[in-house]
This record gives C-alpha cells, sequence and structure tokens, in this order.
C-alpha cells in the first residue's frame, strides 16, 4: 500500500535557513521534533541527504516530518548547484559533498545528540566516506552513537502503520 508524502497535520513546515561551506551558501531546512510529556528529549538527528542530478532537499520532506513525529531532529541541505544553493552543478564532487555535508552536521546537530545520516544515491558515498571519517579520525563525528544507512530507488513515501495487536 503506497501512502502520501504529505506533512503530518501535527508539524509545521520546514524552517529555512543557509550556512556558508565551501565558498557557496547552502540551503538548508529542520524540522524540530514534537516534545510531549513522554518524549521529553531528543536523542537523535536525523540529517537527510539526496542524491545528484536535479535532485534536492525537498524530495525528502515527509521523511524528515516522519523523523520529527518520532521526536527526533530532522535537518536537510542542498549541496552547492542544487536546489537554492549556490554554485554550479558540475563543480561539486564527491570531496565537496563531503566537505558540504560535515559543515551541516558541524552546525546543526546538537551537542550530545546521536547521528543518523542518511544518503540517497549518490549521497550513499557521501555517508560511507562520513562512516570511515569516524572511524580514522578521533573528532571526527563527536557523536555518542553513528547510524548510517544508504538508499536507492524513488522518495520516501509515508505508509500507514501496522495496526497495533492486542
Amino acid at each position: 500500500m503506497t501512502g502520501t508524502s504529505q506533512l503530518s497535520p501535527h508539524h509545521e513546515m520546514p524552517r529555512s535557513f543557509t550556512i556558508d561551506c565551501d565558498g557557496e551558501t547552502l540551503s538548508c531546512a529542520a524540522i524540530e521534533p514534537l516534545r510531549t510529556p513522554t518524549n521529553p528529549r531528543t536523542p537523535l538527528a536525523a540529517v537527510v541527504l539526496h542524491g545528484a542530478g536535479t535532485s534536492d532537499k525537498t524530495r525528502h520532506t515527509a521523511l524528515m516530518a516522519d523523523f520529527a513525529a518520532r521526536g527526533h531532529h530532522a535537518l536537510a541541505c542542498d549541496f552547492s548547484g542544487h536546489g537554492n544553493s549556490t554554485g554550479q552543478l558540475g563543480e561539486l564532487s564527491l570531496q565537496r559533498r563531503f566537505r558540504q555535508a560535515r559543515a551541516v552536521i558541524d552546525h546543526c546537530v546538537p551537542a550530545g545528540s546521536s547521528l543518523a545520516l542518511i544518503g540517497f544515491s549518490m549521497s550513499g558515498q557521501t555517508v560511507a566516506d562520513h562512516r570511515l571519517g569516524s572511524w580514522l579520525a578521533d573528532n571526527s563525528v563527536p557523536r555518542s552513537r553513528f547510524v548510517a544507512a544508504v538508499l536507492r530507488g524513488t522518495p520516501y513515501e509515508r505508509t500507514p502503520p501496522p495496526p497495533r495487536l492486542g
């Protein structure tokens, strides 16, 4: 069953902001988690990285909203040459994607949060590079836990949760 990719009615639209990195201005978006008496803290920050070509951060708004609905920070950016970021697509390399993703993590992930770095398509390499870097450098991705996911295929679509038993 295929769901919709619309935002939950309990979430506001992503907050837009920019950060400067690598000689470019990166367009970013964040959705803050819902805080309720049963969810008083934020244990995870999910950073969602889009693929190459004409992809941008807006393809992953529904995924970000679902992370936020579960009590986690959700972040995404347009790499240079994509979406609303400055730069030329032809100048983007894997090294620049790495530096730009790292800048988003360093600038936006709350201290003490665990990190879930999620890459679609070409960003799978960026996720792998960050995972390797976290093993090689003492100060790389200083988080208590690092979760990496590499995804291919169609954009995320929300599906209804399965019914609860009992």
